[in-house]
């Protein structure tokens, strides 16, 4: 089971502790008691004011200001039909926010310096859904990734990818607990299937590769080396009752030789 062909999510906008997120009563917007910003002076005058500023690429920001620039709570509708409703600080969007793009996609959560930082849940249009940490608008920390084909992650993330400890489930039956790295299945981990088959060892790119251990559902068993997904290198295969089936050399997912066998052809 590959995380790659699983990993949907990548926002480029301008831009947990897991199941953290803001209340939803912090997505009520709330002006606080100012008066309006008075339109006869120039904005950059304009503090602890409301008001309304539009801008050369046809974005428009509504709400507090400070010192000439969006300060306070406020709602910001831009040019490229997004819209965002939160907190800002020194014209930027800053703290807590709802950001609401065009074809349906949302992110609720922390917001610092124009960027998804900290705590934040981001849905796609197309079903997918990231509640958990942000760091420079980009998913790091832990969370939770669930897929619209039902797919589901839990666990750690780096710069936007799948990285370091998690468990992903497939609506198949799959699951692997172990590690990431690269939105892929790299170290140690152990990968189960629905028909009882079962894989612990090393992975690397998403394939076993490395040292593991492959139980098969009728129980017999294979102790040794992949490479690329199949049975290569040193191997012992046993059987479900514990007796030895094969021992020795394997090329391919296939038994060549015993160890014997590979000590006397490298001595020809």
């Amino acid at each position: 089971m590959r995380a790659r062909g699983l990993v949907l999510v990548k926002a480029t906008v301008l831009i947990t502790t897991i199941f953290l997120s803001a209340p939803a009563s912090s997505e009520v917007v709330i002006l606080r008691s100012l008066s309006a910003c008075p339109n006869d002076q120039p904005e950059t005058s304009w503090n602890s004011c409301k008001g309304t500023k539009s801008f050369a690429d046809g974005s428009r920001f509504i709400g507090e200001f400070k010192n000439g620039k969006p300060d306070g709570s406020g709602t910001l509708e831009l040019a490229n039909e997004r819209t965002y409703e939160g907190e800002f600080k020194d014209g930027l969007r800053s703290g807590y926010g709802v950001l609401v793009y065009a074809n349906g996609a949302k992110y609720s959560g922390e917001f610092k310096n124009d960027k998804f930082d900290g705590n934040g849940t981001l849905t796609l249009s197309n079903g997918d859904k990231y509640d958990g940490q942000f760091k420079s608008g980009k998913r790091d920390g832990r969370g939770t990734q669930n897929y619209a084909n039902g797919n589901f992650y839990i666990g750690e993330f780096k710069d936007d990818a799948l990285h370091g400890r998690g468990t992903i489930t497939s609506p198949n039956g799959r699951t692997y607990v172990g590690e990431f790295k690269n939105n892929d299945l790299n170290g140690q981990g152990t990968h189960s299937y629905a028909n009882g088959t079962k894989y612990v060892g090393e992975f690397k790119d998403g394939t076993r590769n490395g040292k593991g251990t492959l139980t098969m559902p009728n129980g017999e068993k294979y102790v040794g080396d992949f490479k690329l997904g199949k049975r290569s290198g040193l191997g012992i295969f046993y059987s479900a009752n514990g007796s030895v089936i094969s021992s020795g050399t394997w090329t391919d997912d296939n038994f060549v030789g015993t160890a014997a066998d590979a000590m006397k052809a490298e001595k020809k």
